[in-house]
């Protein structure tokens, strides 16, 4: 009985009863899509091509900006609304935020402060900083 032995690609060793080797190796066959030992790129590209990675798209380069950007949005609303920053230690500020919590309609908050005699000018910067 013969026994077969795979050594190397393809490579095959026939052992039999008789002590007699005899070694064959397959034939390579270009374009079965195996790039075999006696092939490479130029005798056979078909089988050896070797297809370039394409490189990931830097999905950080564009997240991280974005983040960064929305951050700074929030932080700039923050600030402009208060949230965190110091009270205003203005009384005509405190005055129209004070009127506001209970419930006074602006135009009466501005009717009001005219007639004790503030300007136009102060009352309408005051209005702005009490939102």
């Amino acid at each position: 009985s013969a026994e077969t032995v795979f050594v190397e690609e393809f490579l095959t060793i026939l052992v039999t009863d008789d002590e007699e080797i005899d070694v064959e190796e397959d034939e390579s066959v270009c374009g079965d899509f195996i790039c075999e030992s006696d092939e490479d790129e130029n005798s056979c590209p078909e089988d050896c091509l070797v297809e370039e990675e394409e490189e990931p798209f830097p999905w950080l380069l564009v997240v991280l900006p974005i983040i960064g950007l929305i951050l700074i949005i929030v932080l700039v609303v923050l600030v402009k609304k208060g949230v965190g920053g110091k009270k205003s230690s203005d009384p005509l500020v405190l005055f129209i935020q004070k009127a506001r919590k209970k419930g006074k309609k602006p135009q009466a908050i501005i009717a009001s402060l005219k007639r004790k005699g503030w300007s136009e000018n102060k009352i309408y910067a005051a209005m702005r900083k009490a939102r």
